[in-house]
């Protein structure tokens, strides 16, 4: 599985991009402000449906024009080729599998799994409750069928008890009842898909970070020795008062320790930085190992986020994963390209991109 055509048409600095990936590694190089992230950024656009930037399409779209659009065909595990595009404009984005009009980026994201890992990814995740469930909830997506549904269902539930809150007690305890249900299912796939994370991440945490240990843990998003119809029970005054349900699996959130300590608290910013992309790795050997699929991997700047010891390790640890991954630097020598026996070279320069 992976992309083999990408097609990209004014995406920010790009106005026209013809690529024909490698399987395996895929190097891009150039210089800063060359539209290296935006070739990343436009294949992340065709996976996701959205791009890791923040913003909107106004910046997404190339100056003095109207529209983007980013084409691509994609193999299977089952060896089928299929077409994916997505187009936006200021106002609206059409997306298409084969052709066909899709309401949502679903679809996409069954048929291209793919990880990111910018810059921003260490500041969000330490940073950002939300970026942290985000990360374990990509995961859920991939391998637990039933999640995705249930999330939904959750999510409309708790809609409603909010808009809930200022009618009658009545109304309110119906909506208490149903969402505490969902919550407490959302939170069991939750801990089960920590439960069969935890061993790769202890793996790759060895290879990346020289034998620290990381730990995951999951906080539920109520008190935890109480079930979640109770924390309702308990928050109804307050709130009522501020509009908005405290407790749930919507405040979820995911914890890390390295070596026995939480990480925001015990390690550097580059022992941070490696520990998240420790966990991101596990996640694409776990989503192969569970369900058989190859995912793709997007690395934007990895000569200034890891000196040469540690992007040899990233380097390794990836190739023996069997991604296909993307990866941008500005000196093609800043990497080690020999652990990768299928790999592509590709440079770009004025929004323009070659291979070779």
């Amino acid at each position: 599985m992976g992309l083999t055509h990408l097609e990209v048409t004014n995406f920010r600095s790009l106005k026209q991009a013809n690529v024909h990936p490698s399987r395996g590694l895929n190097v891009v190089a150039g210089a800063n402000a060359s539209g290296k992230t935006s070739l990343l950024e436009a294949i992340h656009t065709l996976g996701m449906g959205r791009s890791f930037r923040s913003g909107g399409a106004r910046q997404m779209v190339r100056y003095g024009t109207d529209s983007l659009i980013v084409h691509g065909r994609c193999c299977t595990e089952s060896g089928a080729d299929v077409a994916l595009g997505v187009e936006r404009t200021q106002s609206r984005r059409r997306i298409k599998v084969n052709g066909k009009p899709c309401d949502g980026a679903r679809a996409l994201a069954e048929l291209l799994p793919l990880q990111a890992i910018v810059p921003d990814t260490r500041y969000l995740f330490m940073h950002n409750a939300r970026s942290r469930r985000a990360i374990m909830d990509w995961g859920l997506f991939h391998v637990e069928p039933q999640f995705y549904p249930l999330w939904l269902r959750y999510q409309r539930a708790l809609e409603q008890r909010n808009a809930a809150l200022g009618d009658g007690v009545r109304a309110l305890a119906a909506w208490d009842h149903e969402l505490a249900s969902l919550g407490e299912q959302v939170h069991a796939l939750r801990q089960r898909y920590i439960d069969s994370w935890q061993p790769w991440v202890v793996a790759q945490a060895a290879a990346l970070l020289a034998g620290d240990g990381l730990e995951l843990g999951l906080r539920p998003g109520w008190v935890s020795d109480q079930p979640l119809a109770q924390a309702l029970a308990n928050d109804r005054q307050r709130d009522r008062a501020q509009g908005y349900t405290h407790a749930g699996a919507h405040r979820a959130d995911l914890e890390i320790r390295l070596n026995g300590l939480p990480l925001k608290e015990g390690a550097s910013q580059g022992q941070q930085r490696l520990a998240i992309i420790a966990l991101r790795l596990a996640q694409v050997e776990l989503v192969r190992q569970q369900c058989g699929r190859r995912c793709l991997l997007l690395l934007d700047d990895v000569s200034g986020e890891l000196d040469h010891e540690h992007r040899a390790r990233l380097m390794a640890a990836a190739a023996a994963l069997d991604v296909q991954a993307f990866v941008t630097v500005t000196a093609p020598a800043e990497l080690n390209t020999d652990v990768w026996q299928d790999r592509k070279m590709f440079h770009v320069e004025h929004g323009e991109v070659r291979e070779g």
